[in-house]
């Protein structure tokens, strides 16, 4: 039994040579991408160190540079720069565009730069030029038109709202009753006087006149000397003719009102009240006397015969 050597970090130029002496073989290799040196065992299979028959073969890991330099793509179209970026094993990255000068559509930055050392399959971004922006003429100036300042209508200030409190309730209105007149105590009534009144007066009638006699007649006498009369006056005066006098009308007959009569005297005891307060009494003592007669010992007076005396 043999040890198998360590061979990671060796060449792999060497590797057979360093199996042959304990009798091993170099068995298969396989590259790998690896930070490590290139050509350089990064890994064995048996491990070191482990006991194996003599002409066992031990499989090697060889590291191979994954790294590869980032090309120059300026200049470049696009579909020629992603063929050259896979050419490198590498990819392209985010596309951008930006005014420029050179041809439209060529890359006209990139980053990495062109030389980096770079794993492989990083990304390359790139930048396309595109066409500049046509520039317009200038416009032809013009005097500034002076704008007049807004018109700033300012509201009217608005008064505060003062909320009053509510008002008190006005107190009830009581009618206040006038004071009562002083009452002044009532006249004592005025004594009536019932004065004697004088009996009617009588219609006292006028004596009848008395009879006048007739003279008798004198016998005719000769008429007298008959003088002229004096001038009458302006108004002659009727002669004044003695009347008889009239008789004296008699007094009207006056209706003297009757005279009052005194009150009569008040009567005493026994007074209305207490005359129907005795009737009822006596009714009330009659009715107990009829109920007591009419039941005697709960059998009523109707119920008893009563004998009668028969004649002899």
């Amino acid at each position: 039994m043999v040890l198998v050597p360590n061979l990671i970090g060796r060449q792999a130029k060497i590797a057979s040579e360093i199996l042959a002496k304990p009798g091993l073989r170099l068995g298969e290799r396989r590259d790998q991408d690896s930070d490590a040196p290139a050509g350089t065992v990064i890994a064995q299979f048996p491990v070191p160190e482990t006991p194996v028959r003599p002409g066992t073969s031990v499989n090697v890991t060889i590291a191979v540079d994954n790294r590869v330099t980032v090309p120059d793509l300026t200049r470049d179209t696009l579909p020629q720069a992603a063929r050259v970026l896979r050419e490198y094993h590498l990819g392209l990255g985010q596309l951008h565009e930006r005014e420029s000068s050179a041809p439209t559509g060529t890359v006209i930055r990139q980053a990495p730069a062109p030389g980096t050392r770079v794993p492989r399959g990083t990304p390359v971004n790139v930048q396309i030029a595109k066409a500049a922006a046509p520039v317009l003429p200038p416009a032809p100036t013009r005097p500034p038109v002076a704008v007049p300042p807004p018109v700033m209508l300012v509201p009217p200030p608005i008064p505060p709202i003062v909320i009053q409190p509510p008002a008190p309730p006005a107190p009830p209105v009581v009618a206040v009753p006038p004071p009562p007149e002083p009452q002044l105590p009532p006249a004592p009534p005025a004594p009536v006087t019932t004065a004697p009144q004088p009996p009617p007066p009588v219609a006292q009638l006028s004596p009848a006149p008395a009879p006048v006699s007739k003279p008798a007649p004198k016998p005719p006498q000769p008429p007298p000397a008959v003088r002229p009369a004096p001038p009458a006056p302006a108004a002659a005066q009727s002669p004044t003719v003695a009347q008889p006098p009239a008789p004296k009308p008699a007094p009207p007959i006056v209706a003297q009102a009757p005279a009052p009569q005194p009150d009569p005297p008040k009567r005493g005891w026994p007074s209305p009240i207490a005359l129907g307060l005795g009737a009822a009494a006596l009714l009330a003592a009659a009715g107990a006397v009829y109920y007591r007669a009419r039941t005697v010992n709960g059998t009523t007076l109707s119920s008893i015969t009563y004998a009668r005396s028969r004649p002899p």
